[in-house]
């Protein structure tokens, strides 16, 4: 591929071969298709130019504000009943709305305009508008202004307004931004490192508030030396040791300042000496009190001490480059020094060579679009500005940001917001309190609280410090989110992220509430240019994310277009550990597909253009992430180290960060450059940090320094499969988890394509990884392991015209007919087994347990790997006794069963009890005959599911003193492969249904209706039945659920078509062509 095509031709991203599917997750169903509002005969219009709130509010006579608006008043403030409220388009609305209703299911609260009353857009705007009153600027505030800009500086006097911290000018039908007046005057010159014209920090010195056991004999000016307390000094081996200096001792602490920060250098009981005492560390201040003063003698030059004070700096952080803002206390012109407190851990904070920029101060004001506001007393002050090629304002529109929340919905539910567009909304101030989590305050939509059933759809985003932020509320106790659609919008120019939302999981005050964002569903919308500015640091939109789902439980995201993201362009997390908020999660599913995300992670590093997290099952596929960059400035310019995948980038095409029961499959990941070694690269295709249960197949990975990467520790249940590596840089597998938590014999990498050369192959394991120059050695490493499946694929040096447009290996040959078939389950609930039946090189007669279900057992990722799994344990299984399975090709994935030669117990039976509820049951099975039981947990009561010697199922229900005895109405031993599911739903009559081959197949019953009470049993579990019932067939694969399909939110009809029509069956633009899928995402296709 001579050239790197951007973006995939028209709309492929969402073409279905045929008829639309009814399931969501087909791309049929992502077509995007905008529909009106319903308008009821009760509908209230408004018109904010030419309303009157004691008019009627129809169309004839519409009111001028919203009800919800604090500043209505007659006939519209007392308003009640209305669900419909009808903007007039082409006007612009000022003022904030604050839902004091709710609507219901059949009849929900719709804020929307009417095609028919109107032009153009209806807009909800937080801004002023400014027109005429300009005048030329004081004295006072001429003399702060560079001497070449005053004759064409501007002021006009705000009175009641806060300090705008956004501002735009109005030309006809084009809206530009006014910069707030800044040093350097820099511009994005290359859209990959828009920070290349910032000022770089020469040096940076930390102070520290020290609580120590005594200060005398320790003065200002002292040096110090700090021995560790039971460990090594990190810096024992640097050549450039820190160094500590007392600046000030006060009674029981001193203030310190500390060059050269060390992580972990200074802990409590540490002990620090200097010439004429000795003392150790009682405590630590915090971040509060932590000053940083920032060192450049090539740009602070001025001798005027008060000339940057104010002054808000933005500064890059070594270890994440989102750049923070922070105000400007001190400026020490000898030192050249500016001091500030960022709110951040001692090393977590600006380092020397980030890069940083200053803002704000009319001693910037010194070309045109820009402004700075120069505060006065309460709520005035003076607006300072050179309009864009330097017009006269008074002939120009001004917006000026004033409210930061344009629609906020606390604890109200079923609202419809569609057709409007919000725009012009104030950010908080940079320093406050409220700008660490800027984005819980500065939205055009705050959703707090217990909200569900909130739709915002075919709505637009412009101009913004955040787009749509949900949290729940502080000091509220345990709240719920749920129910929260964005759909077919779009966001542009967004100075934090677009879309956030979030259980509060990762907020200081909100992760042990146990609150909960239940359903999410974010389709279809676009978004462009997004946080850049974003002024959080913790907690949800803090890292300028597109798109970010934080605690999700059931979430879908598809079909969004991101293009040019600071931060990553989707990134999900679904559900949590159960530790700090003490929620089990029995449910959890993650939709992430038929989305593109190009140009992402411009200030941010270590994550994806599209990332997941934690639980699941989670379905990524068939997105495409392009020039994931990922650029760490100051990095690159201190590590001397050549040759490394993170040296000055850490971009990754899509990342799982601690993901358990991934599913990866039909993806493209792209990159412009695979030297791993410039300044600008993209370094990895696909990453892992720690997780396990992840299956990466059938994925395109084009142009990065490193194919697949592992980081962490964890390494287990994992496979590799059919994806297409072309032009990577470095290395083509780097995975270093861990060593010790390796598991060899759950592993597999097989019929992977490798276009073209790497200087190494892979590596598995740290800390005494081994490099693998070629393939052979690699594959040699995997088998001498007992992995399960070692064979890895072929490595083909094809010249460098590796992939043609459309991502597929230009050589078929190489890949036509050579990809696998996976089986991927649908997500169930509670699901406490579930087996594939896949042959252990290492140890046969383990089936290993796959099952995912959140309990209080999982208290947090770093101990997953250790929580005991319920495996099968088949005694006498050998590798012989693992055939070909139905479901998939690239393993043995089948156990042949012989009457009792082999008989499989659960290592944790206690977790397959039926309760006093539901429960299912799930097989896909061959018999050989009747007569036989294929599971059983059964003493002195429980179940068992068995074939009567007829050939049909026979599920059985033994309360001891009764049974119940259900069979199917067909036969299954006509020596085929047959999908089996029993679902047991003891609340209602008869709650017994047997599905085979996705269809109800209930037939005779005997014994007594259901019964309510425990089927507990001490009795094992077992598979394969004793040796006088013993089963004879093979079982491909076993799943049992303590819930239902009700409880998973889904059907047998869609339960079949996803396992045995899915998408993973087909490539990512939905064709098969030939005897079987092709490697990597795209077929081959026969014109």
């Amino acid at each position: 591929m001579t050239g790197i095509r951007y973006f995939l031709t028209g709309l492929c991203l969402f073409i279905s071969t045929g008829e639309v599917s009814a399931w969501r997750w087909e791309p049929g169903e992502l077509q995007m298709q905008r529909q009106p509002a319903p308008i009821d005969a009760d509908a209230r219009y408004i018109d904010f130019d030419h309303g009157n709130d004691d008019s009627a509010g129809t169309r004839q006579a519409p009111w001028k504000r919203h009800p919800w608006d604090s500043n209505a008043r007659g006939l519209s403030r007392d308003s009640k009943d209305v669900h419909t409220y009808i903007f007039k388009r082409g006007t612009t609305y000022r003022g904030q709305l604050t839902a004091r209703d709710s609507g219901t299911m059949d009849q929900p609260i719709r804020l929307t305009s009417d095609p028919g009353w109107g032009h153009g857009e209806a807009i909800l705007s937080g801004a002023v508008e400014l027109s005429g009153g300009w005048v030329r600027c004081e004295q006072s505030i001429l003399e702060r202004i560079p001497a070449e800009s005053r004759p064409l500086v501007w002021c006009h006097a705000l009175n009641g307004h806060e300090e705008p911290r956004l501002l735009w000018q109005k030309s006809d039908d084009k809206i530009s931004r006014i910069r707030i007046a800044r040093t350097p005057n820099w511009n994005i010159t290359d859209p990959d490192n828009p920070r290349s014209e910032w000022y770089e920090l020469e040096d940076v010195v930390i102070e520290l508030v020290l609580g120590v056991d005594g200060t005398p004999g320790f003065s200002r000016g002292d040096r110090l030396s700090v021995r560790p307390q039971r460990r090594r000094p990190p810096w024992q081996k640097t050549t450039d040791p820190p160094e500590i200096k007392v600046l000030r001792v006060n009674q029981g602490e001193m203030v310190v300042e500390v060059r050269n920060w060390f992580k972990g250098m200074l802990r409590k009981g540490d002990r620090l000496s200097g010439s004429m005492a000795t003392t150790h560390i009682r405590s630590i201040k915090g971040t509060h009190s932590i000053i940083r003063r920032l060192i450049d003698r090539k740009h602070l030059s001025d001798r005027d001490i008060h000339t940057y004070n104010g002054a808000v700096v933005w500064a890059e952080r070594r270890n994440m480059p989102k750049p923070d803002a922070a105000i400007v206390a001190a400026y020490d012109p000898d030192e050249a020094s500016l001091s500030a407190n960022f709110h951040r851990a001692a090393g977590a904070g600006p380092r020397p060579f980030d890069r940083y920029f200053l803002e704000g101060l009319p001693e910037f004001l010194d070309q045109a679009g820009e402004y700075a506001y120069i505060p006065g007393t309460g709520q005035t002050g003076q607006l300072a500005m050179r309009l864009l090629d330097d017009k006269d304002p008074d002939t120009a529109s001004i917006e000026i940001a004033n409210l930061p929340v344009l629609l906020a919905i606390h604890d109200q539910s079923h609202i419809e917001v569609s057709g409007l567009r919000f725009a012009h909304s104030n950010q908080v101030s940079a320093g406050s309190s409220q700008a660490r989590h800027a984005s819980m305050y500065a939205s055009a939509i705050q959703i707090r609280g217990d909200a569900s059933f909130i739709t915002i759809r075919d709505c637009n985003f412009r101009n913004l410090p955040a787009g749509i932020v949900a949290i729940p509320k502080e000091g509220a106790g345990k709240s719920t989110l749920d129910r929260i659609s964005i759909d077919n919008s779009q966001f542009r120019d967004i100075d934090g992220s677009a879309i956030a939302l979030s259980s509060g999981r990762n907020h200081y005050r909100l992760k042990t509430s146990g609150s909960r964002l239940v359903h999410v569903s974010v389709r279809n919308n676009t978004l462009e240019n997004v946080g850049q500015r974003t002024l959080g640091q913790f907690g949800v939109g803090s890292q300028g994310h597109a798109i970010q789902i934080d605690g999700g439980e059931i979430v879908e995201v598809a079909g969004n277009d991101v293009r040019r993201s600071y931060g990553s362009g989707i990134s999900v997390f679904i559900g949590s550990a159960f530790e700090p908020g003490k929620v089990e999660r029995p449910f959890l599913r993650g939709l992430i597909h038929h989305n593109r995300v190009v140009d992402s992670l411009l200030a941010a590093q270590d994550g994806g253009g599209i990332s997941s997290w934690m639980g699941g099952p989670t379905y990524m596929f068939n997105n495409e992430s392009g020039n994931p960059v990922g650029c760490m400035h100051s990095r690159y310019q201190i590590v001397t180290r050549v040759n490394w995948y993170r040296k000055g980038c850490y971009g990754v095409g899509f990342y799982l960060d601690g993901q358990y029961k991934g599913y990866v499959f039909n993806n493209i990941a792209w990159g412009k450059n695979n030297n791993v070694n410039d300044r600008i690269y993209n370094s990895v295709a696909f990453n892992e940090a720690m997780g396990f249960m992840n299956t990466v197949f059938h994925n395109t990975f084009y142009r990065f320094g490193v194919g697949l990467h592992k980081g962490m520790f964890q390494h287990n249940r994992n496979y590799y499969l059919a994806n297409v590596f072309a032009d990577t840089g470095l290395q083509q597998i780097q995975q270093e988890p861990r060593s010790d938590t390796i598991e060899y014999g759950t592993l597999a990498y097989s019929r992977n394509l490798f276009l073209g050369a790497s200087p190494k192959f892979g590596s598995l394991g740290r800390p005494k990884e081994t490099a693998h120059r070629n393939i052979a050695s690699w594959r040699k490493s995997l088998k001498n392991n007992q992995a399960m499946v070692f064979d890895t694929g072929q490595v083909a040096l094809t010249g460098t015209d590796f992939l043609d447009q459309e991502f597929r290996p230009v050589e078929g040959k190489l890949s036509v007919d050579k990809g696998v078939k996976v089986f991927v389950p649908w997500a169930l609930s509670r699901v406490a087994g579930e087996w594939h039946f896949r042959a252990r090189q290492d140890n046969p007669e383990i089936v290993s347990d796959e099952s995912l279900w959140m309990t209080s057992q999982w208290r947090n990722r770093d101990m997953f790997h250790k929580i005991p799994r319920n495996n099968l344990e088949c005694a006498s299984a050998t590798v012989v006794d693992f055939r070909p399975g139905v479901l998939e090709d690239w393993v043995d994935g089948a156990l042949q069963f012989r009457s009792g030669h082999i008989s499989c117990s659960a290592s944790r039976p206690e977790l397959l009890d039926i309760s006093d509820s539901r429960f299912l049951i799930e097989a896909v099975v061959k018999p050989d005959h009747g007569g036989t039981e294929i599971l059983s947990k059964r003493g002195d009561r429980g179940y068992s599911l068995g074939i009567k010697s007829d050939g049909k199922l026979l599920f059985v229900l033994d309360y001891g003193d009764s049974m119940i005895q259900v069979e199917s109405s067909v036969s299954i031993t006509d020596g085929q492969w047959h999908h089996v599911l029993v679902e047991i739903d003891r609340s209602r009559h008869r709650g017994i249904d047997i599905y085979i081959d996705g269809k109800r197949a209930n037939g005779e019953w005997s014994g007594q209706s259901m019964m309510k009470g425990s089927l507990g049993t001490e009795a094992g579990f077992r598979v394969g039945g004793l040796p006088d019932r013993g089963f004879s067939g093979q079982l491909d694969f076993l799943r049992v659920s303590r819930g239902n399909l009700s409880d998973a939110e889904t059907d047998i009809d869609e339960l079949y078509a996803w396992q045995f029509h899915g998408p993973f069956l087909r490539d990512r633009h939905g064709f098969v062509e030939g005897k079987q899928r092709d490697v990597g995402a795209v077929e081959h296709r026969v014109p």
